[in-house]
């Protein structure tokens, strides 16, 4: 990722990525990204993150984004989307506030909460 690139860029290419090109995330995160899941409340390294992907399994299906959005910030974008039968649970909700520096993601909070009727 070049140095000039702006964060609107570096969003709409993760965007991208989540709706289809899994590779850009890669692209996009910085060697020390750092990753929080609002699931289980731990930081994780990049490394650490990817070994728990690599863990759902060989030929899963990646999550299904839907109604993706984002909003710049001072200090990088928030990706609100819902995503479809996570695991057979229905419709989630997402959110993630990501930092970027030098046109990479160096943190990615992460999220997450299952539709419900209010």
């Amino acid at each position: 990722m070049a140095e000039n690139t702006n964060d609107d860029d570096v969003a709409a290419s993760w965007v991208e990525g989540l709706t289809g090109d899994w590779s850009l995330l890669e692209e996009l995160s910085s060697p020390i990204m750092r990753v929080w899941h609002s699931h289980d409340g731990q930081w994780l390294t990049r490394q650490e993150s990817e070994a728990r992907l690599s863990e759902s399994g060989p030929g899963s299906p990646a999550p299904s984004f839907r109604q993706v959005r984002t909003l710049l910030t001072e200090t990088g974008f928030v990706v609100q989307a819902s995503l479809e039968d996570l695991a057979g649970r229905g419709r989630t909700h997402i959110v993630q506030i990501c930092t970027v520096t030098d046109g990479r993601v160096t943190s990615c909070e992460e999220y997450i909460a299952p539709e419900t009727e209010l």
